[in-house]
């Protein structure tokens, strides 16, 4: 599955998420219907399957 990412889609090095990881900058990617979230008052826990020697990780979302 292709979707948008901080890298190109060709990329083979993904070095925007090596940066933004090496300074501890975690990245959600592909949020939707965020505008239907309430203006206060919101927590979001994004907790990310574990995947070995992988450069990302699905996550099960819980508002």
């Amino acid at each position: 599955i292709d979707t948008l990412s901080i890298d190109p889609g060709n990329t083979k090095t993904f070095l925007a998420h090596k940066i933004f990881l090496n300074k501890r900058i975690f990245m959600t990617e592909n949020a939707d219907n965020l505008n239907l979230l309430p203006a206060n008052g919101v927590t979001l826990f994004a907790v990310p399957f574990e995947v070995d020697a992988g450069t990302g990780a699905p996550i099960q979302d819980s508002l």
